[in-house]
């Protein structure tokens, strides 16, 4: 069933107001037609179980079957990502997008590249944002996941006492030292994880050195070395596996 993610102010009665972009990509991409089902998620709190029952370029009519309110997840896994080349960037966030990933955080590191300017930076998040939608969109997703603006790492590492309490365990994914991986860890309990990803080429010394002072984990992925948006998907999907076995039956 196709999804839609809506503000409240683009509805009216039983007529949805479709921004060019939107209609594009429910047009183009989903092929969305007359009488098809239509999931629409209103500000994220309510979803409407509906049916097409007409389209144009500016507004869609539907005729709604069901009214339920989203509830909220069972965990929910956030990723630290140091940001790598963009077209990769973009990669990453499409395919971990149809995991529950429910945070991404770009982080700006030593190897990182590009390293973003603050001219860039609104265009990147827009662009990244309208990637995360259309995703959870093409994923059916109830939650689309968040993007924070870029930060370097180092100061957001320094911060961690602060931003990592809400999480009931960090995890640091660094292919040198450690003797813990994920099968290790098992079986992992917890409501809210953080897992963070270096770039291409890994973290740095000095980076290694300050997240060695923090609660994090560190743990390895396994006997080899991952491209950075690779070990971004494996840590979700392992990570998924493992909370959904924990979940009560």
């Amino acid at each position: 069933m196709a999804h839609y993610f809506a503000e409240q102010s683009q509805l009216s009665a039983n007529t949805l107001q479709l921004p060019k972009a939107d209609y594009t990509h429910l047009m183009g991409s989903l092929r969305l037609q007359i009488d098809e089902p239509l999931r629409i998620v209103v500000d994220q709190r309510i979803v409407l179980d509906t049916v097409v029952t007409a389209i144009s370029k500016s507004s869609l009519s539907f005729a709604c079957l069901q009214e339920t309110p989203v509830q909220p997840p069972a965990y929910s896994i956030d990723l630290a990502l140091c940001l790598t080349k963009h077209d990769a960037f973009c990669e990453t966030l499409h395919h971990c997008t149809q995991l529950p990933v429910y945070r991404f955080i770009p982080l700006i590191s030593e190897y990182s590249v590009p390293q973003l300017s603050d001219q860039k930076l609104p265009d990147k998040l827009l662009r990244w944002n309208r990637i995360l939608t259309q995703s959870s969109c093409q994923c059916e997703r109830l939650h689309p996941p968040s993007i924070d603006a870029p930060q370097p790492f180092l100061p957001w590492v320094q911060a961690a006492t602060i931003q990592w309490q809400s999480y009931d365990c960090v995890l640091f994914c660094d292919e040198t030292k450690p003797q813990q991986t994920l099968g290790t860890l098992r079986p992992i309990r917890a409501k809210r994880i953080l897992a963070i990803i270096g770039p291409e080429g890994g973290f740095s010394d000095a980076e290694r050195t300050a997240m060695a002072q923090t609660s994090a984990t560190p743990i390895a992925l396994g006997p080899t070395i991952f491209k950075a948006p690779q070990a971004a998907f494996y840590v979700g999907a392992v990570l998924q596996h493992e909370l959904e076995n924990c979940l009560p039956t």
